[in-house]
């Protein structure tokens, strides 16, 4: 009969512990895998839903003179105009199960910043769309846009240039 040399339960041991390591490395790259599929889908809805929130506000700005005259404010408060939104204090709808909440803010007439129509010069008449979703927390899309208005005088000739639409847009992120 043989006996057993001491150092075959050591190697045993180590065999057992080598597997254990591996397991443990296979399942923490198993579960960042998962975490790292969760973030692209969470990311991808955030993107539809941004999409989704943009092509709501091109709708509107097309349905701009169709719109009901409280939505579109003139002696609004720009710093607490996205708090407006974002409580539903301004003009909501529905459109594909989601609410959007939303208000124009008049920024005046811009007689030397014409807009071209049909070949005739028009002074531009300014505004902001302010656009939340429920989809979207805390964040407001702000697109500047100008529509024509009859001309007015501009006292400045050399200052006229083309506007295009939209002229601008940004998102805020309220607390």
């Amino acid at each position: 009969m043989k006996s057993h040399q001491p150092s075959s339960g050591f190697i045993l041991i180590m065999v057992l512990l080598l597997i254990a390591t591996l397991s443990l490395l296979i399942l923490c790259s198993l579960q960042r895998l998962v975490f790292i599929i969760r973030t692209n889908e969470r990311i991808k809805i955030q993107h539809q839903a941004f999409y989704a929130l943009e092509s709501t506000a091109k709708m509107l700005q097309i349905n701009f003179s169709k719109l009901p005259k409280a939505c579109k404010h003139q002696n609004l408060n720009v710093d607490n105009v996205s708090r407006h939104v974002l409580s539903s204090e301004g003009c909501s709808f529905e459109q594909a199960g989601v609410m959007y909440s939303y208000l124009f803010l008049d920024l005046g007439v811009f007689p030397c910043l014409m807009i071209s129509e049909k070949n005739e010069e028009y002074s531009s008449h300014h505004w902001w769309l302010i656009i939340s979703s429920e989809q979207i927390k805390h964040q407001v899309l702000w697109i500047r846009f100008a529509i024509p208005e009859h001309q007015s005088f501009c006292a400045s000739k050399s200052m006229i240039a083309r506007v295009h639409h939209p002229m601008s847009w940004r998102i805020s992120i309220e607390p």
